[in-house]
C-alpha cells in the first residue's frame, strides 16, 4: 500500500527538505531497519526482497550522515536533536560479513536482533525455505510444473502461492518433492551467524537484542507463547552472550499486540526499548519505537525516509499518527 501511495505522491515528497519535515512533524529520531546487505543475494534471501544492495546501503549511510547524528540504542528514547540509529533483523551472515566492516568505518551505531532457532545454523526459517523452493521454480520448467500440479493451481501462479504458505508440513513436501536439502543448505551456505560471531560484534561495541525465538507472528500465537518466545532468547542472551540490557524487535511488526505483553516485556523480563516495523509513527507506550523498512530497492534512502515524513504528516491530519492499543 506505501509503495502505491509513494508513487503517486513522489513528485511532491521528494521537494521538501529534511529539515522542514522535521520541523513540520516533529520527528527528529529515524530508525531504518535492515536485514542484509549484499551485492549478490543467495537463493534463500533472493526472492524475499529483504536485503538492500551493498552500494545502496553505502549511499543509505551518506545520507543518513549528512541529516542526522548516529546514536547507540540506550541514547534513542532520550534523544533531541536529528538522530538516527540503524537496526538488523533475523540475524543474517552478511550482516557480519558485509554490513559491520562499512559501519566500523564510517562509525555507525547499529543493533543486531537474532532469532536464537537460526543461531549456528541450526535451522532454516520458514520464509527462507519459501525463497529457495521459489528460486528452484523460477530457475527450472520441471521444478514449475510439479509445484503448479502440488498446488493445483497455474503455472502463472504458483510462485504468488508459494510465497504465501506458512505450514510447515507443506513447506516439507515441496522441497521433498523438489530435492531440496534444507539441512545441506545451512551447512553449505551457513546463512545465519553464530555464536562466535555474535561475541565478536558485541566486543566491536554493536548490542545484540531479542527478536524472539523462532520468528513467529506474535498476533498469532498466545500470550504464554508470547512470553516463552522472549523468555528463552533473553536467557541466551543473559548465559551464553552475557548481555544484561536487553531490547526487544517484534517479528512481523507489533499490529494487534495487546498491552499486557508490553507490561510483562518492560516490567518481568527487563526489556530496555522495543521495536515495530510501523515507520515513522508515535506510540503510547514511551519505550516502544517505530522503525522505517529500506530494503525497497527501487528508492533511494533519500526517497524513502521523505515518503516516511510525508505520510506521517498526512496521518496527521487523519489523527492517525499514533497507535492506540
Amino acid at each position: 500500500m506505501k509503495i502505491n501511495i509513494y508513487n503517486q505522491v513522489k513528485h511532491i515528497s521528494n521537494r521538501i527538505p529534511i529539515d522542514l519535515y522535521s520541523r513540520l512533524t516533529g520527528q527528529k529520531l529515524i530508525l531504518p531497519l535492515y536485514h542484509a546487505v549484499t551485492g549478490s543475494p543467495h537463493p534463500h534471501l533472493k526472492h524475499l526482497n529483504f536485503y538492500r544492495r551493498k552500494n545502496d546501503f553505502k549511499n543509505d549511510l551518506r545520507f543518513f550522515t549528512d541529516h542526522f547524528r548516529s546514536i547507540p540504542i540506550k541514547d534513542i528514547t532520550s534523544a533531541k536533536d536529528h538522530c538516527f540509529h540503524l537496526t538488523f533483523d533475523d540475524g543474517l551472515s552478511e550482516v557480519y560479513t558485509e554490513a559491520i566492516p562499512v559501519l566500523i568505518r564510517t562509525n555507525i551505531h547499529a543493533t543486531i536482533f537474532i532469532n536464537t532457532d537460526f543461531i549456528d545454523n541450526k535451522k532454516l526459517f520458514y520464509r527462507h525455505q519459501l525463497s529457495l523452493i521459489i528460486y528452484a521454480v523460477k530457475n527450472s520448467a520441471e521444478a514449475l510444473y510439479k509445484m503448479s500440479t502440488f498446488l493445483q493451481c497455474s503455472l502463472a501462479d504458483t510462485c504468488k502461492r508459494i510465497d504465501k504458505i506458512t505450514d510447515a508440513m507443506k513447506i516439507e513436501q515441496m522441497a521433498e518433492l523438489l530435492k531440496i536439502d534444507f539441512r545441506e543448505y545451512l551447512n553449505d551456505v551457513k546463512p545465519y551467524l553464530t555464536k562466535n560471531q555474535l561475541l565478536e560484534m558485541k566486543k566491536m561495541g554493536f548490542p545484540i537484542g531479542n527478536h524472539s525465538k523462532s520468528h513467529p507472528n506474535f498476533k498469532n500465537i498466545s500470550f504464554l507463547e508470547q512470553r516463552q518466545q522472549v523468555t528463552e532468547v533473553n536467557d541466551y542472551l543473559r548465559r551464553d552472550l552475557n548481555i544484561n540490557d536487553l531490547y526487544f524487535a517484534f517479528p512481523f511488526g507489533d499490529d494487534n499486540i495487546k498491552n499486557e505483553f508490553f507490561e510483562f516485556m518492560y516490567h518481568q523480563e527487563g526489556i530496555s526499548a522495543s521495536f515495530g516495523v510501523s515507520g515513522l509513527k508515535n506510540d503510547g507506550h514511551q519505550n516502544h519505537h517505530h522503525r522505517i523498512p529500506m530494503e525497497y530497492n527501487q528508492f533511494s534512502a533519500e526517497e524513502i525516509i521523505k515518503f516516511e515524513y510525508f505520510y506521517y504528516a498526512l496521518k496527521c491530519l487523519v489523527n492517525k499518527n499514533k497507535v492506540r492499543r
